[in-house]
């Protein structure tokens, strides 16, 4: 493919990194976020796991052990590196006494999203276990289109097996319960990843169908923030059949996603900051910190009223965690970006080109 089409595609991912960690900046706003709220936990989620699915690679043969090496460095280890900053922001911040450590050892190394040491930290650990899980199916089944029904299959069953198996969620490792549900949005992504990284001609049949497809995609994210994500299926009681209308109602609203993220491919600097989403995602919780306490000095304080206050405090707190980490991480650290692998300094000098971190 041409390099101006790749390099084109890049953008527009870019952008919808950016807008997906917005979403769920604002979603962690609470219900002061309005309509907002429940709209972004309808597939803020899911949209990082199809956005990670596009660009997934199965490992070669004979080479799966150190393709879980690298993903344990590229995750696993900034997951527990920003665990610990936030752990060492909360205990400074509240004078906790050394007691409190067993309480966040545990929200660490479990890691539950009901019970963990930061809002968004829950996410990496699960992409964890999406990324080993959806490797070994790929492994078994060799065929992409086949590793899809296996993670439809698991998407269907999610909540009988869970039932089942009598799991409590907040004692499940590395949220193992939510990650089989989440598979299939990864598996679509690495299955259909070629037609959203086509730029469609739309005098064509095809072009004009796409276009139509957004359109409706577009209609659905009106409908579910005016009207809440039941009520599709209130309408239509036979979409609950094997939860067909919550899995066609996520599909569509990552389409509209994709599709406003094309449409903002021209700023540069949404751009800029979608390329620091592993950093947004692991030190929201500290930015949130550092700025609600540094403002606390002159005696000020950010109350948020209304939605659009919101969505403004979000951008505030995305814009000053790109700023922050995503400068010193870049420069200097590495590691924190999921770009440190064995044999490799973990820190990085100012002036040491020789393991110069690019991104990508």
């Amino acid at each position: 493919m041409p390099e101006e089409a790749r390099k084109k595609r890049y953008e527009w991912l870019d952008v919808l990194k950016f807008m997906g960690m917005l979403e769920i900046y604002i979603a962690h706003m609470g219900t002061v976020s309005g309509k907002l709220l429940p709209l972004m936990f309808v597939f803020n989620v899911q949209l990082f796991f199809f956005m990670s699915g596009l660009f997934y690679r199965p490992p070669q043969k004979g080479q799966l052990s150190g393709y879980l090496v690298d993903k344990v460095c590229g995750i696993l280890v900034p997951y527990f590196l920003f665990s610990f900053i936030i752990m060492g922001l909360s205990f400074i911040r509240h004078d906790f006494e050394l007691s409190k450590f067993k309480d966040y050892a545990n929200f660490i190394f479990i890691g539950h999203r009901n019970a963990t040491a930061g809002s968004a930290l829950w996410f990496l650990n699960c992409y964890f276990v999406v990324v080993v899980l959806y490797t070994l199916v790929m492994v078994l089944v060799r065929n992409k289109y086949l590793a899809l029904l296996v993670s439809f299959a698991l998407f269907e069953v999610q909540y009988p097996l869970l039932g089942l198996l009598h799991l409590n969620s907040e004692a499940v490792i590395f949220n193992f319960d939510s990650a089989i549900g989440y598979l299939v949005f990864f598996s679509i992504g690495h299955c259909f990843a070629d037609l959203f990284k086509r730029e469609w001609d739309f005098k064509t049949a095809q072009g004009k169908g796409v276009i139509l497809l957004r359109a409706v995609a577009l209609a659905m994210l009106a409908l579910v923030y005016f009207k809440g994500n039941t009520y599709l299926t209130e309408k239509l009681p036979v979409l609950e059949f094997a939860r067909i209308g919550e899995f066609l109602q996520i599909l569509l609203l990552i389409e509209a996603n994709v599709f406003l993220a094309k449409c903002l491919t021209w700023v540069p600097y949404i751009q800029q900051l979608g390329r620091d989403s592993l950093i947004l995602c692991g030190c929201e919780d500290s930015t949130r910190v550092l700025v609600n306490d540094f403002i606390s000095i002159f005696g000020l304080s950010i109350v948020i009223q209304t939605p659009l206050a919101s969505v403004l405090c979000a951008l505030l707190y995305l814009v000053v965690c790109g700023k922050i980490y995503g400068t010193l991480a870049r420069r200097y650290f590495p590691i924190l970006v999921g770009k440190w692998r064995p044999g490799q300094p973990v820190l990085q000098r100012k002036n040491d080109t020789a393991h110069r971190f690019t991104e990508i």
